[in-house]
């Protein structure tokens, strides 16, 4: 597959992308995808909202271990390890995917 590809913009804003590029994004009908602007055009690739609920509660994760540095409570803990069985679900389930 070529890494270029021309497509005209119709009156609507609308491209269509070809189907071997679909089938190369495994994009099937009504996919949701993700258009990322980048300074001198665009990307296009895979919606994942499970990917990055996964990259927040690692933010969160980090939080809490800085926070339970200085604060060596129970509350503390008991996030933390609710949080680390939340990431390992969500491993399981994007792993699936």
């Amino acid at each position: 597959m070529d890494s270029s590809i021309v497509r005209k913009i119709d009156r609507h804003g609308r491209i269509v992308l070809p189907k071997d590029v679909r089938i190369h994004m495994g994009v099937e009908d009504e996919s949701l995808v993700e258009i990322v602007l980048i300074e001198d055009g665009i990307i296009i690739k895979n919606f994942k909202p499970e990917s990055d609920l996964l990259k927040d509660i690692n933010v969160l994760d980090r939080t809490l271990e800085d926070y339970m540095n200085e604060h060596d409570d129970e509350k503390s803990k008991r996030v933390r390890e609710l949080l680390g069985q939340a990431m390992l679900l969500l491993k399981n389930i994007i792993s699936d995917n």
